[in-house]
Order: C-alpha cells, then sequence, then structure tokens
C-alpha cells in the first residue's frame, strides 16, 4: 500500500491523538460513486441498498495512528479516493491519497 498524507497544520503544531471526529471521503473523479461506511460490515460501500444496518459518510476514528490503520485496511476501497481525517478544531485536519 502506498499513500501520500498531507496536513493542514505545521509541524510543531499538530495534535495527534483523541481530538479526530471521523474519517470521511471526497470523489476525485465524476466517474466514482460516493463511499458510505456500513456499520454491520464496517466496510465501505458505494450503495446505500449495501448498508442495511445503517450507514454514515464518517467512519469512527479517534486518533491518527487508528487513521493509519484504517488506511492499511481498507486500502482496496479507498483506492482512488482523498480521504480526510477530520478534526474536531479546524485547520488541523490530515489527508490521504491511497493507491496500491
Amino acid at each position: 500500500m502506498k499513500s501520500m498524507i498531507s496536513w493542514q497544520s505545521g509541524w510543531g503544531q499538530r495534535i495527534l491523538n483523541s481530538r479526530f471526529i471521523g474519517i470521511t471521503t471526497f470523489i476525485r473523479d465524476n466517474d466514482q460513486s460516493p463511499l458510505f461506511w456500513c456499520y454491520k460490515t464496517r466496510r465501505w460501500v458505494t450503495s446505500l441498498v449495501d448498508a442495511t444496518e445503517g450507514a454514515s459518510t464518517h467512519a469512527p476514528c479517534r486518533s491518527f495512528k487508528a487513521f493509519e490503520r484504517h488506511l492499511k485496511k481498507h486500502v482496496a476501497e479507498l483506492e482512488g479516493y482523498e480521504v480526510y481525517l477530520v478534526h474536531r478544531f479546524e485547520g488541523h485536519d490530515v489527508t490521504a491519497q491511497v493507491w496500491k
């Protein structure tokens, strides 16, 4: 797995644990369909029909280390998308682009 991670905040101002809301995705190409996090299967799905127990645009994640593990585990589903680890405070989000 290869990924390129970029930070909104500077080197000495990063907060890496317990202040994150979750993971969300954004489409880079118009050919891609949006992804939804299925709580039952704990996978990213492209259709809400596949998510029988409920779905969201955010996957739960509380730390940067957990974000890295999530990227490694779901590389096939997240390939080609911009993946954001959303921070509680403005200006501290983390962005990743994933490919195999």
